[in-house]
C-alpha cells in the first residue's frame, strides 16, 4: 500500500481514481462527513468570532440534481448562486464531497446539525461513465473490466501483478455529491466588501499567491532596499455587497485599500482590524486602483493623486492612482 500510495504521489493527476478505487475495494467510500473541511478564514472557532457567525437551530436543505449539465454551465450558476448568498448574509462555513456513496440528504442534515448551518446546498452530478486507463512506474493493482457504478459496487476480478510497471483499467460512473455549509452572521462586514483571500478560502481554495504582480512588486523592493520593511502592501477587495456603503462610494472590484485613518494596511487581517477600530468615526480611507474613469472617480467624491506607496510607483503596463475620500463608518456590530 505505500508503494501504491507513492504511485498516487507521482502521478497527481490519477489520485482521485486510484484512490476511489482503492478505498471502494477496501469497503471505505468515502462520505461527506468524512471529507468535510472548514471554509472559514482562522478555521472554524477564529473565524467565527471574526465574521459574527451564528449557529442555527434547523437548516435549510437545498438539493440540486445537475445529471447531464455540462460542468462549464454548473460551474456558472454555482458561482452567481455563491455571490447571491453572500448579498443575503451568509457566510460559507464548510464544504464537503462524496464520490459514489449515494450520500445525499441525510448525511447533509447531519453535517448541518452538527456545524449549526443556516442553509445547506447539496449538489448532485452524475455525468456520463467512461474508460480510464492509468499506466503507472511503480508496482501497482491491475483491474479487468471494473465497473464503478456509483453505489460502489465492483462487477469483475481484482489481481496483483507483481513488482513491475502496472495499469489500472477502470470504467467509472464519476458519481459525485458535494455539500456546502452557509450561515448567517449577527452583523454585516465594515464597509461592505469581502477580500481577495477570504473569498479563496470561502470557495475552498488553496492557500496561494493571489496576487503575482503585488509580489514581485514586494520582491523588487526587497532586493533594492534589502533589510529594509516592505511597505504597507493592502488588501485586495474581491467582492461587493450591494445596498451598503461601499457599493454607495463606488469601491470596485480588484481595489486595493491600504489606509484608513492614516493607518497602513499590511494584509487582510490589518484592514478587518482597522475597519473595526475606525466603526463609527469620520475616517479617510485610501485605495489603490489600476482601472476605471477618472472622471467618473472625481465624480463620485474620491480625490485622485499619485501613489505615494513605492509599491505601487512602477506597475507595468497600467499605472496604480491613488484615490481618497472621507466616509462615515456606521457601527455595526
Amino acid at each position: 500500500m505505500v508503494l501504491i500510495m507513492a504511485g498516487m504521489i507521482r502521478h497527481p493527476g490519477v489520485c482521485s481514481v486510484l484512490l476511489f478505487t482503492l478505498l471502494t475495494l477496501s469497503g471505505c467510500t468515502p462520505t461527506l462527513s468524512q471529507n468535510f473541511k472548514h471554509t472559514l478564514p482562522g478555521g472554524d472557532v477564529a473565524g467565527r468570532v471574526i465574521f459574527g457567525v451564528e449557529r442555527a437551530d434547523v437548516a435549510e436543505v437545498v438539493m440540486l440534481d445537475t445529471t447531464g449539465v455540462r460542468i462549464g454551465d454548473v460551474i456558472d450558476v454555482e458561482m452567481e448562486r455563491f455571490d447571491r448568498y453572500l448579498n443575503k448574509g451568509l457566510v460559507p462555513i464548510g464544504r464537503s464531497m462524496s464520490l459514489g456513496s449515494g450520500q445525499k440528504e441525510p448525511q447533509a442534515v447531519l453535517l448541518a446539525s452538527q456545524h449549526g448551518a443556516s442553509v445547506v446546498v447539496v449538489e448532485i452530478r452524475d455525468p456520463p461513465p467512461y474508460q480510464r486507463t492509468i499506466e503507472t512506474q511503480v508496482p501497482m493493482l491491475k483491474t479487468e473490466s471494473i465497473r464503478v457504478d456509483g453505489t460502489a459496487n465492483f462487477d469483475g476480478d481484482v489481481t496483483r501483478i507483481g513488482w513491475g510497471p502496472g495499469t489500472i483499467d477502470v470504467w467509472v460512473d464519476p458519481y459525485i455529491i458535494k455539500c456546502r455549509l452557509w450561515a448567517k452572521r449577527s452583523w454585516p462586514p465594515d464597509l461592505g466588501v469581502y477580500f481577495a483571500e477570504e473569498m479563496r478560502t470561502f470557495r475552498g481554495l488553496a492557500d496561494v499567491a493571489i496576487c503575482p504582480k503585488m509580489k514581485s512588486a514586494v520582491d523588487r523592493w526587497r532586493l533594492r532596499n534589502p533589510g529594509k520593511p516592505v511597505p504597507p502592501r493592502g488588501a485586495r477587495v474581491d467582492h461587493i455587497i450591494p445596498d451598503t456603503l461601499a457599493a454607495a462610494i463606488g469601491v470596485q472590484r480588484r481595489d486595493i485599500l491600504v489606509s484608513i485613518d492614516g493607518r497602513g494596511i499590511s494584509d487582510e487581517a490589518a484592514a478587518r482590524s482597522a475597519l473595526d477600530a475606525a466603526a463609527g468615526r469620520e475616517v479617510e480611507v485610501v485605495v489603490m486602483r489600476q482601472s476605471g474613469n477618472q472622471a467618473e472617480d472625481e465624480a463620485e467624491g474620491w480625490a485622485i493623486a499619485a501613489p505615494v506607496n513605492p509599491l505601487f510607483q512602477d506597475a507595468d503596463p497600467t499605472p496604480y492612482r491613488r484615490l481618497s475620500r472621507v466616509i462615515s463608518l456606521k457601527a455595526t456590530q
